[in-house]
């Protein structure tokens, strides 16, 4: 995964620093004090700064029930997709699906992939349920051996967790938070977490200019998978995208 303009590959601990600044968000919205259930998270809800810290805002397509996009949907859990109904476990399994692009260097969905390698979600989730001999064939191959082999295990079980189909099975964005915590090595501070919502500009804490214009599928745009065993490997367009 590879910064647009950038020659090098956006290194893992900064992958784990944005995966932990947009869990705080949602364990955020869903504390006791806000109670407010984005019902699909997706990477268009995560503002990055030039620091890479992360700030969650909601968009109008959060509010407009089941999405019919096929691309937003990767994001959407499953029991909200049959029965119309989220929770904050809805939110979880969103948050599984960003943390696997963050992983693996792919979008949810792309068309261009091979057909088996199409739903990110799919393709992955074989090798997660496998475990440590398989988690290097998630992690973007682009990092070369630049990365924590056991936090990226660790980080691969939360993404399994997270995308459990089961709602019970997936643990909450407290949960989530401590493990990525775990994985920076960061104690665990009260400090304000920085968010914008709603569509006409209602903010608690206020995010930087920059993290308004630049949101996680820009930033994360630009890069592209090194890719292995005959994948196709293509240079990434202008704009920059995930592959």
């Amino acid at each position: 995964m590879q910064i647009e303009g950038a020659s090098e590959t956006l290194p893992w601990n900064t992958r784990m620093k944005i995966a932990l600044g947009a869990a705080e968000g949602l364990k955020f919205l869903h504390s006791q004090y806000i109670q407010i259930i984005l019902r699909y998270f997706k990477t268009n809800n995560v503002f990055l700064d030039a620091n890479y810290d992360a700030k969650i805002s909601d968009s109008k397509h959060n509010r407009t029930g089941v999405p019919a996009n096929a691309v937003v949907r990767k994001y959407v859990a499953p029991e909200y997709i049959t029965t119309g109904h989220a929770t904050a476990k809805s939110d979880v399994y969103g948050f599984g699906v960003v943390l696997l692009e963050l992983l693996s260097g792919k979008r949810a969905w792309n068309t261009n992939r091979p057909l088996h390698q199409m739903d990110l979600v799919n393709w992955a989730r074989p090798y997660l349920e496998k475990g440590r001999p398989l988690i290097r064939r998630i992690v973007d191959s682009s990092l070369g051996l630049h990365y924590s082999l056991p936090g990226a295990e660790k980080a691969a079980k939360l993404a399994s967790r997270c995308l459990s189909v089961d709602p019970m099975q997936r643990p909450s964005m407290d949960e989530v938070v401590e493990v990525l915590e775990q994985l920076q090595g960061a104690k665990k501070t009260e400090k304000k977490t920085s968010l914008s919502y709603g569509s006409k500009g209602k903010t608690r804490g206020e995010p930087s200019s920059a993290s308004k214009n630049k949101g996680i599928s820009q930033w994360l745009k630009g890069s592209r998978l090194k890719q292995q065993g005959g994948m196709d490997s293509k240079p990434a367009p202008t704009t920059g995208s995930l592959s």
